[in-house]
């Protein structure tokens, strides 16, 4: 039996395979390309990469948090030099995620614009043309979360480690690679208890779209030239 794919014309099945190629590996693994070294970017955006559990759990409950993204409008500030020691960065972020209830079953989206979080930033030796960072999210936290009002914070009790990496690659541009394995805890009595999620969810800094889309076209003289040779 033949599958659907054989039936579109050769150029556009190499092109659909190319292109998917391309977001995947960009998704995954992509660098977020700024003309400026202020972290956070503005415009980058901090979610669970592709092919990672976007799912956290709390303990033996029935709640679920998945798809935990933010994403900075503005830009923050000015990195600290080697040796300067931890620059803190109270930046303000659009945060969404999705809760659950009954374990999954069905699940309610919750936005939180211009919400509050904390990071630190601390300048490691750099290499060349690199920059090394090491970063923590100190606290955020996220009121009526969900249908029934629940509250999701940055856990006070575990560190939200993880490292930045910066690289020049000239004209003016900065390709930054981000990373944060964030432990959050949930509350249901408006604060007064919290449980701790049984998993950290890393949180990648990821591209544009438009910076997605430009990769993706790069692909297609290669493919132009490949319908030429036959």
């Amino acid at each position: 039996m033949h599958s659907k794919l054989n039936f579109l014309p050769k150029c556009f099945r190499h092109c659909a395979v190319i292109l998917a190629t391309v977001f995947t590996i960009t998704a995954a693994n992509a660098q977020f390309m700024s003309n400026s070294t202020n972290y956070p970017p503005a415009g980058g955006t901090f979610q669970t990469p592709l092919g990672s559990d976007p799912v956290i759990t709390f303990g033996g409950t029935s709640n679920r948090l998945r798809n935990l993204r933010l994403t900075n409008p503005t830009g923050g500030v000015a990195p600290p030099p080697v040796g300067g020691g931890a620059l803190f960065i109270n930046s303000f972020f659009d945060i969404f995620t999705e809760l659950s209830e009954n374990g999954g079953a069905s699940w309610n989206l919750s936005s939180h614009p211009t919400s509050s979080v904390l990071l630190s930033m601390t300048q490691t030796a750099p290499s060349g043309n690199t920059l090394f960072f090491d970063t923590e999210m100190l606290s955020m936290i996220l009121v009526n979360v969900g249908l029934n009002g629940f509250m999701v914070r940055e856990s006070p009790t575990r560190a939200s480690t993880g490292r930045t990496r910066m690289t020049d690659v000239g004209g003016g541009q900065w390709a930054i690679d981000s990373f944060f394995d964030v432990f959050v805890e949930l509350s249901i009595d408006g604060g007064q208890t919290w449980t701790p999620a049984a998993n950290p969810n890393r949180l990648g800094l990821v591209p544009e779209p438009a910076t997605m889309a430009i990769l993706g076209l790069g692909v297609l003289p290669f493919l132009r030239k490949r319908s030429k040779r036959k």
